[in-house]
């Protein structure tokens, strides 16, 4: 609230829905800032309110879930200063004509309708999406995503950038978010978290191993599980990256 009170309470910056913009986040004309370092995470917490539902005057779900998108792709402008290490083969799930680079949503859960989370949207990258289990009144949030390389790929580490607002994580239920590989010839590794101990925002992801031959490559944000009714929260993979020792990619 401004200016200052005592009885200041916290609400979004518009006093009433407004209607989405017409235009993409970077259409012309654009204007050009310099922002300190210091206030970028500040930007991004305020941005994230154009992801509310109650902020856009709009009846029509695809216009709200498009205006949702452009926010993810603004709030992606503001990145942090620090740069993720460097990799020989980086890919950016959200550049201009960018498509899901050979992954395909994990049909790893058959008893959840739909049996996998994640969905690719042009421009955005990969958002997290919602299944359900019937017969626990299970809800999971999240995006777990698969490539399999026909011919495996010699590399040393993965990595994925990813922008995350967590929901609900209730009933004990252990989930892990991470990267996972698997082996030509079968094995594989992985460096995983406990996914409510991730902490909102834009980050970066790595797993560091081999070198060895990869044929198979899964990633997985997940936003929220919970029972009986949805976790909500949020979840973007917008890059993600392999290093070959001695450079090349597959």
């Amino acid at each position: 609230m401004w200016p200052d009170e005592p009885y200041a309470l916290g609400r979004g910056s518009f006093l009433r829905p407004v209607p989405p913009p017409l235009g993409e986040v970077d259409a012309s004309p654009t204007k050009t800032v310099a922002v300190a370092c210091e206030w970028l995470p500040y930007i991004r917490g305020s941005l994230m309110q154009l992801l509310l539902q109650a902020s856009w005057d709009t009846n029509d779900p695809a216009q709200l879930l498009l205006a949702q998108e452009r926010a993810f792709q603004l709030i992606d402008l503001f990145r942090e200063c620090s740069t993720p290490p460097a990799f020989s083969c980086p890919y950016n799930f959200a550049g201009s004509g960018a498509g899901p680079n050979g992954f395909t949503p994990d049909n790893d859960a058959p008893t959840f309708f739909p049996p996998y989370v994640g969905v690719f949207a042009p421009g955005t990258g990969w958002i997290s999406t919602e299944e359900y289990e019937a017969s626990t009144t299970l809800y999971r949030d999240g995006i777990q995503i698969t490539r399999v390389f026909s011919t495996p790929v010699n590399m040393d580490a993965i990595t994925m950038e990813f922008n995350l607002q967590k929901g609900t994580f209730a009933g004990g239920y252990v989930i892990n978010s991470g990267i996972f590989v698997g082996y030509a010839g079968g094995g594989g590794s992985s460096n995983q978290v406990y996914a409510p101990t991730l902490p909102d925002g834009i980050q970066s992801f790595t797993h560091t191993f081999g070198p060895a031959s990869v044929s198979i490559v899964r990633l997985r944000v997940w936003c929220g599980i919970n029972y009986a009714s949805s976790p909500g929260g949020t979840a973007q993979l917008f890059e993600w990256g392999y290093n070959v020792p001695g450079g090349g990619c597959g």
